[in-house]
């Protein structure tokens, strides 16, 4: 059986919940959802830290691209969740995009459900995820947190 870690810090989005294996970041919450979410307490994790969580404190909002990521769910999820991972810091997609990215362009709505499983927030970015007309919505951490995100990585060196 795996052994869990998790850590809490600050970001400039809220507080950031993060938990490991010894190999991998397995879930990234945002904000007090994690208190009530019944994916963060299955992985009975012990409050402590690992190499991997001080390094995603040091560059979650830099340089993340490199942290291996081992998040739980279906082989539709996860190939949802690689055409996530390969769009661009700022650049955003509709779940229509990532349908028809994933070859599955009558999958819209399934792509939006792997969405809103996604146990590894901002390092699988459903933040650049939009409304077909572009404008910001259905967010799990709220319009305001994606926002942000948005504008935070427009000013991050490309």
């Amino acid at each position: 059986m795996d052994t869990y870690y998790y850590t809490k810090f600050s970001s400039p989005i809220g507080t950031i919940t993060a938990v490991a294996d010894s190999t991998a970041i397995v879930y990234i919450s945002i904000g007090d959802k994690t208190l009530t979410d019944p994916r963060f307490h299955a992985f009975n994790a012990k409050a402590t830290t690992n190499p991997l969580l001080i390094t995603l404190q040091e560059c979650l909002f830099d340089d993340s691209s490199s942290l291996p990521l081992k998040p739980k769910g279906t082989p539709f999820q996860h190939s949802v969740w690689q055409a996530l991972r390969a769009i661009p810091k700022s650049k955003t997609m509709c779940y229509a995009d990532i349908a028809e990215k994933i070859g599955n362009p009558r999958a819209v709505r399934a792509v939006g459900s792997a969405c809103g499983a996604n146990p590894i927030a901002l390092l699988i970015p459903c933040h650049r995820i939009v409304h077909k007309n572009g404008k910001l919505s259905g967010y799990s951490w709220g319009v305001e947190v994606q926002k942000q995100l948005l504008t935070m990585e427009a000013a991050m060196p490309q």
